[in-house]
């Protein structure tokens, strides 16, 4: 798993590199799973679509290869309806928690001691 946290016009190496290992025709196909957290004053200082559709596409497409979420700070009325889903604040330590997908802040032993009661709750 592969993270990455851009702003503004930060987001070009992420891009490159994610051109490289997933957008690219390649024989063989990477494992590894990115999230990209991309954030921006407003909407309209978001990068172009050109750059950022791809990425879209491919986070659609490809849900178990890449995930995208673009943050900004403000929103626009004049905003396009395609850019509707944008999450209206800064990453935080949620977010970051969320994508490095440790939400669940238990011990691991916490976690164990619930897991057979589940698998006797799936077999009732």
């Amino acid at each position: 798993s592969f993270e990455q946290i851009s702003g503004g016009t930060g987001i070009t190496p992420f891009v490159q590199l994610l051109h490289e290992t997933l957008l690219s025709p390649s024989e063989s196909r990477t494992k590894t799973r990115f999230t990209l957290l991309h954030s921006s004053r407003s909407p309209t200082e978001l990068p172009s679509q050109e750059i950022i559709q791809p990425l879209l596409s491919h986070a659609q497409t490809r849900p178990d290869e890449l995930k995208v979420t673009l943050f900004v700070d403000s929103y626009e009325s004049s905003v396009p309806s395609d850019e509707s889903d944008l999450q209206i604040k800064r990453i935080d330590k949620q977010e970051i928690v969320r994508a490095l997908g440790l939400e669940d802040a238990r011990p691991w032993w916490k976690k164990m001691m619930i897991y057979p009661f589940r698998l006797l709750l799936e077999f009732q």
